[in-house]
């Protein structure tokens, strides 16, 4: 918290923006910074990211959380048809209006941080090879998925003698991915349909679905 205020101060900035975050310490330690942000002026904002739907959209008729997934699922189907477009937009990025100096800081601070974290992590060669990290690999993975190995996704995914699974999950988890623009790519797949159509498409849709029903429960 003191340091990501502390280079708030620095840059100058009115608000913090952050994607929303589930589990329980993870929830505590927002507030815990939202609280901080907060004597200290500055706003802190948190934004649904990591669903495809928020937690807080499929529910019961009693308002309750579902526990079984097949039920959650039609649920969750719903919500996706109300949403007229589930692909991201792009966006323009801001202009730059912190100094040089500034900014060199900034980017030798973050360097610091991962190479912590390498260090930390020990991560070996050959895990590092196979998963490369970073936003355009990831894309690179979604696109080569969706061409060669969506369609056959169900009828392919149980055989562990065969890569018949998207291998996208580090980089959903990790941030590289966004839920949404996995979506979007198989529902391109399938005539802009989810839950009919391709069996491989309605298969790796419905996984996206689990995914959500874990962060849910």
């Amino acid at each position: 918290c003191t340091a990501v205020l502390a280079l708030a101060r620095r840059l100058g900035a009115v608000a913090v923006h952050a994607n929303e975050d589930y589990p329980l310490n993870e929830i505590r330690r927002d507030a815990a910074f939202a609280a901080a942000a907060a004597s200290a002026g500055i706003d802190f904002r948190l934004h649904h990211d990591a669903m495809l739907v928020p937690a807080a959209r499929v529910l019961t008729k009693t308002g309750s959380p579902y526990t079984v997934f097949t039920p959650y699922r039609q649920a969750w189907y719903q919500q996706l048809a109300q949403d007229a477009d589930s692909a991201p937009r792009a966006f323009r990025a801001p202009r730059r209006r912190a100094d040089d100096a500034t900014l060199a800081a900034v980017q030798a601070q973050s360097t610091a941080v991962v190479d912590r974290l390498r260090a930390l992590l020990s991560v070996p060669a050959t895990v590092s090879a196979h998963w490369r990290g970073g936003e355009q690999q990831a894309q690179r993975r979604l696109k080569a998925f969706v061409r060669d190995g969506l369609h056959d996704y169900k009828a392919q995914r149980d055989l562990p003698a065969v890569p018949g699974t998207s291998t996208l999950s580090p980089y959903l988890a990790a941030g590289c991915l966004s839920p949404r623009r996995a979506l979007a790519s198989a529902r391109a797949a399938n005539r802009g349909d989810f839950a009919e159509g391709s069996a491989g498409v309605v298969s790796w849709v419905s996984e996206l679905a689990w995914r959500d029903f874990y962060k849910q429960v």
